[in-house]
């Protein structure tokens, strides 16, 4: 397997896997394939797995079937007819149980931050660079909406929602706006790369919490934190722009340990 652990998100019904990790990992089998005896444990493999003899569709379809018994439930790749909306896909996108996803909307975030005023655009830069820790003195906002302006970017959202509705999943859209990679400059804007518990308290209650990432972006701040309150969650704020700057946020800063009570 050739992948990250942001490449890759689940539920009960599906492992959602990038189609970047889908790529990378067709080129490693077909590397590995060139040896003659490998070839052979490839080809079998795929005979058992998909019931079919090896030709040209056995490419296509064995990364997901590696994926497949790897992480024994079925998987639905994402991004398969165009790119990423971003490097991993916890950054775009969050299942709420297992029928429903937010994906990122970087227009809906740009029409937010388009109608501040001036005052308030100048509050919200100077907020997002105190908790970034940023002393460039550069306009962060605009900075963020030229970054994430294009039609291109915007329609790799859009497919990715498409592919989820199309696989059977009601979609909300959460506002997005992805930084600029490797220089360190701008925080990351996702409200998707977020960690979740769902458990029973002590009276019997059933609670839902998110742990989200804010970014000193009031406006976007407070509609992502509207729309996990609207669908069922407590929301637990966590400032993440010092973090996000380096092309992340709270679910790529945790590492999940299994314990028994």
């Amino acid at each position: 397997l050739r992948i990250d652990g942001g490449n890759v998100l689940s539920n009960r019904r599906h492992t959602i896997v990038g189609s970047d990790s889908i790529r990378h990992t067709r080129a490693r089998l077909q590397e590995l394939a060139e040896d003659p005896s490998r070839r052979r444990e490839i080809e079998d493999f795929y005979r058992q797995a998909s019931g079919q003899e090896p030709g040209p569709q056995m490419w296509e379809d064995l990364p997901r079937l590696v994926f497949e018994i790897e992480f024994q439930r079925p998987v639905l790749v994402v991004a398969r007819d165009g790119e990423q909306p971003a490097f991993h896909i916890d950054m775009t996108m969050t299942p709420l149980g297992d029928y429903k996803f937010l994906v990122g909307d970087p227009g809906m975030a740009i029409q937010a931050l388009e109608a501040l005023s001036p005052q308030q655009r100048e509050e919200v830069n100077r907020s997002m660079a105190l908790q970034a820790g940023i002393t460039s003195g550069e306009d962060l906002v605009q900075k963020l909406i030229d970054a994430n302006r294009s039609s291109q970017n915007q329609a790799n959202y859009d497919a990715t929602a498409r592919e989820l509705e199309e696989a059977g999943y009601a979609i909300e859209r959460v506002p997005a706006l992805m930084g600029l990679r490797t220089t360190w400059s701008v925080p990351y804007l996702t409200y998707n790369n977020c960690m979740m518990e769902e458990y029973t308290d002590n009276l019997g209650f059933q609670v839902r919490k998110v742990y989200l990432p804010q970014y000193g972006c009031e406006p976007l701040d407070r509609m992502a934190e509207e729309i996990y309150r609207c669908n069922g969650f407590e929301v637990v704020p966590l400032a993440m722009g010092s973090i996000s700057k380096l092309e992340g946020a709270s679910r790529c800063s945790s590492y999940a340990l299994e314990r028994a009570f």
